[in-house]
C-alpha cells in the first residue's frame, strides 16, 4: 500500500487517502510509546500522544487541521486500510482535556515490523541493536525502559535496545514550535 501517513499525524490517522488539504502543520509535544514483541514475532504497539497543536499562523487553517484530526481518528475506512497492511487497529481515541488534545492508539500485527509500515513517523532498524527513531521534531527529553539508551543515528536522536528485548518503552518530549488548539479565539 505504500505510504500510509502524512506528516506527524501518522499514528492517529492511518490514512492513504488523497486529499486536497495537507495537515502537515499538526504536531504533538510528547508521547508514551510501548512496543511488546512476542516470541513468535508478533507484536503490539500502544502510543499515547499528548498536546496536539498546529504550527500554522492562520486561525482558519488551525481550525481546519483540528477538524481533519477529529474526522480521521474516527474513520473506519482508514482502519480497514491499515488492516490491508497486516496491522489491526485495536483501539483509538481522541481526548480533550482542559482544552488540550491528546490521542491514544493501540495496534497489533502478526509481524511486529509491519507496525512501522503504518506508524511511519518512527523508523525501526534492527542491526546490532533494535533502533527506533522518532521523527516528531528534536527529542527534548526522554526516559527509556530497561536496557535502552539514547544514541545519535543518521543525525537524529534514536533509542536503542539489545536485540533480545521484548518490552520496549519510552516517554519523550519534543522541541517543536507550534500553536496549540487550546482556544478557538487564537
Amino acid at each position: 500500500m505504500g505510504s500510509i501517513f502524512k506528516g506527524l499525524l501518522a499514528a492517529v490517522l492511518v490514512s492513504t487517502s488523497a486529499t486536497s488539504f495537507d495537515p502537515g502543520g499538526l504536531e504533538y509535544k510528547s508521547e508514551q510509546f510501548t512496543l511488546t514483541i512476542n516470541s513468535d514475532g508478533s507484536g503490539e504497539l500502544t502510543v499515547l500522544y499528548k498536546d496536539f497543536g498546529s504550527k500554522e499562523d492562520l486561525r482558519r487553517v488551525r481550525k481546519k487541521e483540528l477538524s481533519y484530526l477529529k474526522d480521521s481518528v474516527m474513520s473506519n475506512k482508514l482502519v480497514a486500510e491499515a488492516s490491508e497492511d497486516g496491522v489491526d487497529i485495536v483501539d483509538r481515541r481522541l481526548d480533550f482535556d482542559n482544552y488540550a488534545i491528546g490521542a491514544f492508539v493501540r495496534a497489533k500485527s502478526q509481524a511486529y515490523g509491519r507496525l512501522f509500515t503504518v506508524f511511519q513517523h518512527y523508523v525501526l532498524e534492527i542491526e546490532d541493536m533494535i533502533y527506533i527513531t522518532p521523527l516528531n521534531g528534536v527529542v527534548g527529553q526522554a526516559s527509556l525502559s530497561e536496557g535502552g539508551k539514547i544514541v545519535i543515528r543518521n543525525n537524529k536522536y534514536a533509542f536503542a535496545w539489545p536485540t533480545n528485548t521484548t518490552n520496549i518503552q519510552f516517554t519523550a518530549t519534543y522541541k517543536i514550535k507550534g500553536f496549540s488548539f487550546r482556544s478557538e479565539n487564537q
